[in-house]
């Protein structure tokens, strides 16, 4: 979920890696197809949130990015940003969990290619379209699996609350404007023009298991 101030920025050591906007060519399954190697994927989660959230049955929010072969995607006013160490969880002093997945034979640069035109620099929104909602798609589109509701649940709630009552707007001061950029995201659609063929997956029943068991 992160904060609306977490946009990425570049850091020393060269941890921001080359951009998936950059790349020259679309995402292509044949392409996929015709390269049999395996990249492991993991999911990479920094709690958000005060434990007296949870002693009050607020639900915790959660930062979330996907990791593969040790390189990192995420989402974040800049849009798609591929780097290295966590870059996007160490301002959180996270991760706090790094889950493994399994492998997919699509790679993250492929996985960048096939999601970039939905998030794009300047369409994130802290309720609306966040890093969350990136690393949902990228799971479904790499492994066939979702990002369990329990790391989404934050926002959900504060997204409802906004639209309802326009209540995250007011306690937070006003400093929470929705994004307008961010208003037509629709996730159901997204997923559904990104979903997975079964035969790149593990066992889908294996997936699924670890990533429900993400965290604990």
């Amino acid at each position: 979920m992160g904060s609306e101030s977490s946009s990425l920025s570049p850091a020393g050591g060269g941890d921001v890696l080359a951009s998936p906007f950059e790349a020259s060519r679309s995402f292509s399954w044949q392409d996929t197809f015709s390269r049999p190697s395996r990249h492991s994927v993991q999911v990479a989660l920094t709690s958000l949130s005060p434990q007296m959230a949870t002693v009050l049955g607020v639900p915790t929010a959660y930062h979330s990015s996907v990791i593969v072969d040790g390189e990192e995607y995420s989402f974040s006013k800049a849009g798609l940003v591929r780097a290295r160490n966590f870059l996007s969880h160490r301002h959180l002093n996270g991760p706090t969990h790094v889950i493994d997945l399994g492998s997919s034979q699509v790679s993250g640069m492929d996985m960048a290619k096939a999601l970039r035109n939905y998030f794009k620099p300047n369409t994130y929104d802290l309720l609306l379209k966040n890093c969350n909602h990136f690393s949902d798609c990228a799971l479904f589109f790499m492994m066939g699996a979702r990002l369990p509701d329990k790391y989404k649940a934050a926002e959900a709630l504060g997204a409802s609350m906004e639209k309802t009552l326009g209540l995250i707007k007011m306690l937070s001061m006003g400093d929470y404007v929705p994004n307008p950029e961010a208003l037509s995201f629709d996730l159901l659609f997204v997923l559904g023009r990104v979903g997975c063929p079964k035969r790149i997956t593990e066992s889908q029943a294996e997936v699924r298991r670890r990533v429900a068991n993400a965290g604990g």
